[in-house]
């Protein structure tokens, strides 16, 4: 069996399932490898022995035509498309011409956090697409990949000849992760995805799957559920020496839900990768609440180099609303705990909830600008189908269901009770400017900069996201 794997030439963006985010919109990221394609192919080698390409049109560049000459070089029995709720209806242009190219000899499967709640939507609108995949997806696709009769996959949904659809039961999320094997790196050109301080290549580690977090905007719960899933420590150091012997990468994204919710987990992974020679930096996400000063500096000696923490709110009524269940004042402590232990902190903020107003989104931006961290992200929120934000903001008329496509975390979509969607980018773009232009963080940056390659880096990538703010952001007429 041939299997093609794609990200659709539809933009830039994150699609591992519960992070569906344009790399434009992003101030402090780059563009990182698929490697949810890169777990689907390694599965689909080991259990039914398939050739496997993965192709990542927006980084590798060609559009559309690539793609073609792609299916035609090729002759897929199978492609994958990887998509997100915002380039949905774009994506399935690749559905469109690998059915028009190869005709019925190709099976169309989509993947993605859009399918655990818009499945049949999706399947009735485009049925070019064969097969919508709910939930976690590299066992599923592995076994129709090994021919499995549709009828007997857990976790996926597909029309009939006859046009009906037909949802089989969900499939629990694996529990062993340790039983996936390492994702497929050499199908991959790691060297396209870079660290934005460095320029070195960087890759993510799957390190946990899941999160017991309620926060009414995240779709995590949707694909992976809330019971934490992690990996044990002898895998991941596995995969982290296979890394830097086998591809030379020294650059990580410890990728998980919440990276810090287990914390005896934490220390022996740290203290796993401080007894070795690895010599590797890597950067890690956070609950606020479940971090403190032990956990830094064992983090800090094996490596890590920055945190994110996700604030969202600087309004303690919206958090309480959106049930992210934190206390402002434990933020400062953990920017402070990281500083302390010289490791960079990321702040994530989502201006445009349901209650915001213009007051309380400035509120957000002058509490982010009195945290000294290092780095921020202002999102515009976005309803993710499925989510109870979602599901009441549709409700209340917030925004309309064929506006998904139209909007992401840069280009807001969603009016709050009291602002307009353009209002809110409005006010998005000034909480960025207004925090990246300050005084204080620009002296924060230059105190950081150890070498003229270092200063290069932030400056040419910081002007690159400002200057596509700039463009590409709406204001206020």
């Amino acid at each position: 069996m041939r299997v093609l794997l794609v990200n659709p030439p539809t933009g830039v963006y994150l699609r591992e399932d519960r992070c569906q985010a344009p790399v434009r919109s992003m101030m402090a990221q780059g563009a990182r490898p698929p490697m949810d394609l890169a777990y689907i192919a390694a599965t689909c080698r080991e259990a039914a022995g398939a050739e496997c390409r993965i192709k990542d049109f927006p980084l590798e560049g060609g559009g559309w035509r690539a793609l073609e000459a792609e299916l035609q070089n090729f002759r897929p029995d199978i492609l994958v498309i990887s998509t997100t709720t915002p380039t949905f209806k774009r994506d399935m242009m690749a559905a469109e011409k690998a059915h028009r190219i190869l005709e019925d000899s190709v099976t169309c499967i989509g993947k993605g956090a859009h399918f655990s709640d818009h499945d049949k939507e999706a399947l009735l609108e485009h049925p070019e697409l064969d097969i919508a995949v709910r939930g976690e997806s590299e066992i599923v696709i592995a076994e129709l990949v090994s021919g499995k009769d549709t009828a007997d996959v857990l976790g996926i949904s597909r029309l009939g000849a006859d046009g009906s659809f037909t949802r089989n039961p969900d499939r629990p999320p694996p529990e062993d992760l340790d039983s996936l094997p390492f994702p497929a790196r050499d199908l991959l050109r790691n060297e396209l995805y870079q660290d934005p301080e460095t320029g070195d290549p960087l890759t993510p580690i799957l390190t946990s799957r899941g999160c017991p977090g309620r926060c009414i905007f995240c779709p995590v719960f949707l694909v992976s559920g809330r019971k934490l899933r992690k990996r044990s420590i002898g895998s991941i150091m596995k995969e982290l020496d296979s890394c830097v012997s086998d591809y030379g990468i020294r650059s990580f994204l410890f990728r998980s839900d919440t990276f810090t919710m287990d914390r005896k987990w934490v220390l022996e992974l740290c203290s796993a990768i401080s007894e070795t020679a690895l010599d590797i930096r890597w950067g890690a996400n956070s609950r606020i609440d479940t971090f403190d000063d032990e956990m830094a500096a064992a983090m800090a000696s094996a490596g890590c180099h920055v945190i994110s923490f996700g604030v969202e709110s600087g309004d303690p009524e919206i958090l309480a609303k959106i049930r992210k269940d934190i206390a402002l004042k434990q933020v400062h402590k953990a920017v402070e705990i990281c500083r302390k232990n010289r490791i960079m902190s990321l702040l994530y903020f989502v201006v445009g909830l349901p209650w915001d107003t213009r007051e309380s989104i400035r509120r957000t931006a002058r509490f982010a600008r009195s945290v000294p961290a290092d780095f921020y992200e202002f999102h515009a929120a976005y309803p993710f189908p499925g989510t109870p934000m979602y599901e009441m903001a549709l409700k209340d008329g917030l925004f309309r269901e064929e506006d998904l496509a139209g909007g992401d975390y840069f280009t807001p979509i969603m009016n709050t009770y009291s602002l307009t969607s353009i209002e809110v980018a409005a006010e998005r773009k000034r909480a960025i400017l207004g925090t990246y232009l300050s005084t204080a963080f620009l002296f924060r940056t230059l105190g950081r900069v150890r070498s003229f390659g270092q200063l290069w880096h932030y400056t040419s990538f910081g002007f690159s996201k400002l200057l596509i703010l700039l463009r590409g952001a709406r204001s206020l007429p």
